[in-house]
């Protein structure tokens, strides 16, 4: 590991040493458990202050910090779609799934007594061609208002979240303001 320097190796060469010998008597066996502690807790400070540099030089760059969280967490991108020769049959077949998983879900509801609904239903043929751009506190106020919470298959896990989310607040509102200029309600 990168971490792993002069003084990291020195002092597991001397746990290993203490191992060896625990047996001996209650001394050696209590000295050997207090160099596993040190040995623990040096290299979780070497650890953190290896990782805390590197995010440090990847400031502002997105790419880079979600490698370094995936490498961290030890996550490997997966490629799980099936293979086929014919990607436009995969597509309607993924879309009449989902057609048929919401036309299941409807059936499980009772129909609605319209005869004295009080809402009324209007048919409208505006158009959004348009969004206005969202802003650092209007995405604050809706993360605050929702609570911040992560699915396990969400990419950045919530307490990377909530630890850094002045700083990924400004790339979260970049990131929906393009989606909204250029999304499409087709």
């Amino acid at each position: 590991a990168p971490w792993f320097d002069k003084e990291y190796q020195e002092l597991r060469k001397l746990r290993r040493q203490a191992e060896r010998t625990k047996h001996i008597s209650e001394d050696a066996f209590l000295f050997y458990k207090e160099l596993c502690w040190q040995t623990s807790m040096l290299a979780k400070k070497k650890k953190t202050a290896y990782l805390s540099n590197i995010i440090e030089h990847a400031k502002g760059n997105t790419r880079t910090l979600y490698t370094i969280v995936n490498k961290v967490l030890d996550k490997q991108q997966v490629h799980t779609l099936p293979e086929t020769e014919n990607i436009a049959k995969l597509a309607s077949d993924f879309n009449q799934f989902y057609i048929d998983k919401i036309d299941k879900i409807r059936e499980k509801f009772q129909p609605e007594d319209t005869s004295e609904s009080t809402h009324q239903y209007c048919e409208t043929s505006t158009e959004l061609f348009e969004f206005m751009p969202t802003t650092t506190d209007e995405i604050m106020e809706i993360i605050i208002e929702s609570g911040m919470k992560c699915s396990p298959a969400d990419m950045l896990p919530q307490q990377l979240l909530e630890g850094n989310i002045d700083s990924l607040l400004p790339t979260i509102v970049d990131l929906v303001n393009l989606s909204l200029q250029s999304g499409s309600m087709d």
